[in-house]
This record gives C-alpha cells, structure tokens and sequence, in this order.
C-alpha cells in the first residue's frame, strides 16, 4: 500500500483489486479506478504514488514490466500511460525531478520520462540493484538494495553524485527538501540512515529491531516501521536515538508523509 495526502483528500493504491483510489475527507466520498492496462493479468505490485501539479501518478511492477501511468487528480480520468520490459520488475518506483521530469527506478537503471507524456527521454544504467528513490531540489537520490551505495541524477540522467553508508543496501527513501535531508531504512543492518543532500555524507542509527521498512518524517521525530518486531518506533532525527516504540498486534505496513 502506498499514499499521498492533501489537506481534503487522501489518494492511495492496493494490489489487491489493482485500483488507484481517492478519499474525500469532507464528503467521505470514495472514487477509484483500474491501473492499466485493462484485462492485465498478473500481481500488481504498487511502488509510488503522487500528486505533480492537477495530476496524480502512480508506478507499479506487473509480470516483466515496469509501469506508470497519469491521472487528472480531480476526476481520476486516465491521462497517460507506459511501460518498460524489465525481467526483474517489483514495486517499482518513481518520483517528480522537476515539474517536466519523472525519474523511475528499473532493476538496472533510472529511467527519465516526460511527466506530460511519460515518454523515456533518457536512461542511465545504475549498479549493482537500484529500487528506492526519492526526488529534491531537481535531483533524483537512488539507492540500492544489495549495497550500501546510493547516486546522484540530474534530469538528464546523468549521474552527479554518490553517497554511502555502513550497512547492506535501502528499498526506502524519503527526502525532506525543506531541511535538506535524505531519509532512508536498511532492512538488514537494522537501521534508519540520514545524509545530507548537499554534502552527500550520511548518518545512521544504532539496530533498531528486526526489518525496518517504511520512513515517515513527523516535526522533529522520525517514524519507522519494524515489521518483524510488529513495531513503531519513534526516532529523534538529531540523536538518532529512540524516542518510543509503539507495540502493534500486526505486521506494520504504513504510508506517512513528511507536513
């Protein structure tokens, strides 16, 4: 499950049915529709999902394709739509570079697409496994999944810059362009990691407990989830200590936003 929210209006995806859907919270009125492409068989595996001026986008893996698509945000009429051979697609994600560019993450490169057409204007090969990936300041940050290792790519799919940190690789990031910083989860080295989108040089937390997976920013306070642990944790983003941890009764599978 992934979302993104407004102020009146919540919009989310799920692989079950595989819908985008759109929450009104003043009328509590619910609209969706069906991802292409219609009749599709196979899982739908949903990796991101949000709004770029009165569109909404979503990217999702299905069978060997990497796919995205545009919807008008206000009627949820399809806009545009496309797709990428890719024998390892899943959850594959994108985010906005710019209010012209689209970056989406395949298993062995970072694709560049016009975010009015989701035409490919340029891709960059990207190794050893990139998967999570998050947009700032005209800049895509991609990191990898087998590696502690994350680059650095403008626009034009040119790669101007890395950034590393001790661990075993991140399928989750957040970045919060206001402060500057990127935000990030290693599954296995159990830990939450924070760099610098300027000086590209990153932090990370002691282990936090067993498989954190998504990253949420709320004020000062990082939120993660430990799946394995059935856990929220509370993080200070300046320590990196734990504030609190949230025991849940189920595996923790959340969507936060940075306000």
């Amino acid at each position: 499950m992934a979302a993104v929210t407004t102020a009146k209006t919540v919009y989310a995806v799920s692989s079950n049915t595989p819908d985008l859907v759109r929450v009104d919270f003043a009328t509590n009125k619910l609209a969706s529709v069906t991802v292409p492409p219609a009749g599709s068989v196979g899982t739908t595996t949903f990796g991101s999902v949000f709004l770029l001026g009165s569109r909404v986008y979503v990217s999702y893996a299905l069978g060997n394709n990497d796919q995205a698509a545009s919807f008008d945000a206000a009627t949820l009429k399809a806009i545009a739509s496309t797709s990428f051979p890719d024998p390892l697609a899943e959850y594959t994600q994108m985010c906005a570079i710019d209010s012209a560019h689209l970056a989406m993450v395949g298993s062995n490169s970072v694709r560049i697409l016009d975010a009015a057409t989701l035409h490919n204007e340029a891709t960059v090969s990207v190794k050893p496994s990139p998967i999570g990936i998050a947009c700032a300041g005209g800049r895509a940050y991609v990191s990898n999944f087998d590696s502690p290792t994350g680059v650095v790519i403008n626009n034009a799919a040119r790669v101007t810059g890395h950034f590393s940190w001790q661990g075993h690789g991140s399928d989750t990031l957040v970045a919060d362009a206001k402060d500057g910083v990127l935000f990030g989860t290693d599954e296995f080295a159990k830990v939450v990691i924070v760099c610098s989108l300027t000086a590209l040089t990153c932090r990370q937390s002691a282990p936090l407990g067993s498989k954190p997976t998504s990253v949420g920013v709320v004020n000062d306070d990082i939120v993660v989830d430990l799946e394995n642990a059935e856990q929220l944790v509370v993080v200070d983003r300046k320590t990196l200590n734990v504030v609190r941890r949230l025991q849940l009764n189920d595996l923790p599978r959340v969507a936060i936003f940075i306000k």
